[in-house]
């Protein structure tokens, strides 16, 4: 059984990597940031990609006007 496995890197820090798991890919996180989205099945590493910059966006609470 072969497995593939991607690094994730945002602005050249590792944010976790993806293993594919049957037709799935499964995030599995290197920051307490992304906690919720550890373990998390994705249609592709690229999917995987846009929910964790999502999630690492500042909220509009967050941001000074």
């Amino acid at each position: 059984m072969t497995s593939l496995a991607f690094a994730i890197e945002l602005q050249s820090r590792s944010v976790g990597f993806v293993v594919r798991d049957g037709k799935r890919n499964r995030f599995q996180s290197a920051l307490h940031d992304l906690s919720r989205l550890n373990g998390r099945s994705f249609r592709s590493p690229q999917d995987a990609e846009k929910a964790i910059r999502r999630r690492l966006q500042p909220k509009k609470s967050e941001t000074i006007a």
